[in-house]
């Protein structure tokens, strides 16, 4: 039995995860780095990740599920249904089922990376490294559900830590809001 995610939500998840991937990578570089990624995620970014981890969780994302993103992978490459059929199934659709294993994936993956940010220190690479490739995986995921959503394109242009001045971003606050 799956999970049904609403477009919004699924939205607000897929620009947590986005914005939190290519800030990790961002900070990868150093302790300094590290710490500008902290002083980047205020505390307006910080409870828009943390409404979505418990909009998640109100999901019933269960805790005690342990989804490797290696299964996770290698269950979505089984799975393909042709980017066809998905880009003309997702046309109107408001709902997208998830298993729980997944849903509690991406829970699982947010939740450490806010936790992350809590630590003082930074953390080491390999788990900085781990973390950013399980985010990888969970934008992934989303963006193999939701072919074709124009909105999509717009979660895809979302801020980070370290970007160029010149792109055209939606913020994340912007996306949480709207999955409100």
């Amino acid at each position: 039995m799956g999970e049904g995610l609403s477009k919004e939500l699924l939205l607000a998840v897929y620009g947590c995860c986005r914005q939190a991937e290519r800030s990790v990578d961002f900070a990868l570089g150093s302790a300094k780095q590290w710490q500008g990624l902290r002083d980047y995620y205020d505390e307006a970014k910080r409870s828009a990740v943390r409404r979505v981890v418990r909009d998640l969780r109100e999901k019933g994302a269960p805790s005690a599920a342990k989804l490797t993103r290696e299964r996770l992978e290698r269950a979505e490459i089984v799975s393909l249904v042709p980017w066809l059929v998905r880009w003309l199934g997702n046309r109107g659709r408001t709902t997208w089922r998830f298993s729980g294993e997944q849903v509690a994936f991406l829970h699982g993956t947010l939740e450490r990376f806010q936790e992350t940010l809590e630590c003082g220190a930074p953390p080491g690479a390999a788990e900085l490294i781990e973390l950013r490739m399980d985010l990888h995986a969970c934008e992934t995921l989303i963006e193999q559900r939701l072919v074709g959503v124009a909105d999509l394109e717009t979660a895809r242009g979302i801020e980070h830590f370290c970007q160029a001045p010149h792109l055209r971003t939606v913020s994340l606050q912007e996306l949480v809001r709207a999955a409100a």
